[in-house]
């Protein structure tokens, strides 16, 4: 299941967000592969990823990381993810 999670959250340290992603998503019996997106949105920053398990587990993981990263919602989507994990938030200054 690949989602998209839009949020006001942004990581301070983005592997090491990725890291304890996936330790949180095994420990539910789910997998998180490489290309883990975090990039800039309109008013949001925009999360998107691939969950592999059942789809009752993965929506009940997407539910827990969407609460998690409050304010936000989440949303299955088809868009295209990188091969690497990669974040291209830029910082609010530099937005225009």
């Amino acid at each position: 299941m690949r989602i998209l999670i839009a949020t006001a959250t942004v990581p301070i340290d983005f592997p090491q967000f990725c890291t304890m992603l996936r330790d949180s998503a095994k420990g539910a019996g789910i997998e998180i592969p490489q290309g883990i997106w975090w990039t800039g949105g309109y008013g949001c920053t925009n999360l998107a990823l691939d969950l592999i398990g059942d789809d009752k587990t993965c929506e009940t993981f997407a539910n827990g990381l969407t609460m998690a990263l409050m304010p936000s919602k989440w949303q299955t989507t088809r868009d295209c993810l990188p091969e690497a994990d990669t974040y291209d938030v830029k910082p609010k200054e530099d937005q225009s």
